[in-house]
């Protein structure tokens, strides 16, 4: 099968045997698995990965063999794929936090992930629920879920009441799953989107954004909030004076959610400044457990949220060049491999 490998100082198209599932695992054929920019920054050597490894972690994907006597899916099913396993011993797993596990793996970077032909299900993995039934969702959509979810965790993190002003820092697509999902669940939030891009701007706007500023623009937050400030922030940008700006214009006790991660020793200390004299709140989202992906699927289907407008590019694995490539531009939101 074709697979595109992590090299441990890029990525390189392979050919690779088949995986042949022992008892208990599920050999899934890929019908899809969408680029996340964690993937991207593991080709650059800015995260780490297990040289070898396929890469890719959003995946959908039909049943191809199954030797597991833990499940009712049969052969042709189409399924999401959540791409974590965890020890469920540590102090993380016994006190509700499974995602935050000292012991977690997960596909794309300790073991085989989802760019490649097929992707072996590993035992745990599949008695623990790790495969989700896609049939309800639209074909080639559902390797979504798994970045979604990460949103859905985001969104629960900052404690939403409603009716308040948000500030969305980015229009990527993180940022545009923000809007989707916000707008789903709080049709009476104020959105005010942040993003330098003219094109990713308009693009907020028509996922639901109520307002989309450009960063030279933020004065016009503190004109639209009463001087005060938005009540929340949602960073899904790693851009360092977004994060600025964003201690800045969230109101004193606001709350910070940081969805990106950070370069090391890029934050200002104007930021520490703001959040103490402001006493503003930080909130770190990483991942999301299993259990808010399968909630991620319910608010899909339920709320009718549109995932046909998140993927805008396809490629197959012999194009992985163009694909990454396509990836970094501001016309992209999801980029998939289709395999």
């Amino acid at each position: 099968m074709k697979a595109l490998l992590f090299t441990g100082r890029g990525v390189e198209l392979r050919d690779k045997p088949r995986p042949a599932p022992s008892r208990g695992e599920i050999l899934l054929r890929v019908t899809a698995a969408t680029i996340c920019s964690s993937d991207l920054k593991i080709i650059e050597g800015v995260k780490s990965a297990k040289p070898g490894v396929i890469l890719g972690h959003e995946v959908e994907g039909i049943v191809f063999q199954n030797l597991s006597d833990k499940t009712t899916l049969k052969e042709g099913d189409r399924v999401a794929v959540f791409p974590s396993i965890f020890c469920g011993k540590c102090h993380y797993c016994l006190h509700g936090y499974p995602h935050l596990c000292l012991h977690k793996k997960t596909m794309g970077y300790v073991f085989d992930g989802g760019f490649a032909e097929y992707l072996l299900i590993p035992s745990p993995m599949v008695e623990e629920g790790a495969l989700l039934d896609a049939e309800i969702m639209p074909p080639g959509y559902a390797s979504l879920l798994e970045p979604l979810a990460t949103v859905l965790a985001s969104v629960k993190r900052a404690n939403l009441k409603g009716d308040e002003t948000i500030a969305i820092y980015g229009a990527g697509a993180m940022g545009l799953m923000h809007i989707l999902l916000l707008k789903s669940l709080f049709g009476d939030a104020r959105i005010i989107t942040v993003e330098p891009s003219e094109l990713r701007r308009k693009r907020a706007l028509s996922f639901g954004s109520d307002f989309a500023l450009d960063p030279s623009d933020l004065e016009e937050i503190l004109e639209r909030t009463q001087g005060l400030g938005t009540d929340v922030s949602f960073l899904t940008t790693a851009s360092p004076a977004a994060l600025v700006s964003a201690t800045r214009l969230t109101k004193k006790r606001g709350r910070i959610v940081a969805f990106s991660s950070y370069r090391p020793g890029c934050i200002p200390s104007e930021v520490l400044q703001e959040i103490h004299y402001g006493e503003r709140v930080i909130l770190g989202v990483h991942s999301a457990p299993l259990e808010i992906f399968r909630e991620t699927a319910e608010v899909v289907i339920s709320r009718g949220v549109s995932l046909e407008r998140l993927i805008t590019h396809r490629f197959g694995l012999q194009e992985y060049r163009e694909a990454f490539e396509t990836a970094q531009k501001p016309e992209a939101i999801k980029v998939a491999f289709l395999p």
